[in-house]
């Protein structure tokens, strides 16, 4: 009998403890600190102090044969395709433009944006 007391005596104080630990914690984190998370932009691919990428919907000649494998034939049938078809939707449709296609495009994917 004497063990049984014992027993619900440690139960008892498990569970008073319990409520104390939690009615604790409770009181402690009133009034904290809510920490709010924003997710940032994923970091760029290029190289830090990589020149920033051209659009191709605004650049003009000079700008577009800065890019590697762009003469300036090349660039200036680059402005006549976005001034006869409008903006580019995307750099893959750059391979509408004649004298441009995959062997010129893939270098440049990373040095060119259509914008936002």
């Amino acid at each position: 009998m004497k063990k049984q007391g014992v027993w619900i005596a440690a139960v008892c104080a498990l569970v008073m403890l319990s409520f104390l630990s939690g009615f604790w914690y409770g009181r402690s984190t009133r009034g904290s600190v809510q920490i709010t998370y924003t997710l940032a932009p994923p970091p760029s691919s290029a190289p830090p102090g990589a020149p920033s990428p051209i659009n191709i919907n605004t650049a003009d000649q000079e700008a577009l044969t800065a890019l590697p494998g762009i003469g300036p034939a090349a660039a200036q049938r680059i402005i006549e395709y976005r001034q006869e078809h409008g903006k580019f939707r995307s750099v893959q449709e750059l391979l509408n433009v004649d004298g441009i296609g995959t062997g010129k495009l893939e270098p440049i994917l990373d040095r060119i944006t259509v914008g936002g």
